[in-house]
């Protein structure tokens, strides 16, 4: 897969993935308890993302630097 290329939703997962905070506001309890340790519950997010517009894209190669700043 080339990096741009939008990722099909039966094959979406989230391991690695990179979300702005903003995109999660409407979703209270994003990945759903009751999946348990079977799994699921990222694939579940991510169709429920995917109804709302956004989409999945992949990147081959990326450096990512970022700022922490602790709470006061």
């Amino acid at each position: 897969m080339t990096t741009g290329t939008v990722v099909p939703l039966n094959t979406m997962r989230i391991g690695n993935a990179l979300l702005h905070r903003s995109i999660l506001d409407d979703e209270p309890q994003p990945f759903d308890p009751s999946y348990g340790v079977t799994g699921g519950s990222d694939s579940d997010l991510l169709t429920r993302l995917a109804q709302k517009g956004y989409a999945s894209s992949g990147v081959t190669k990326r450096w990512l630097t970022s700022r922490l700043i602790a709470n006061a």
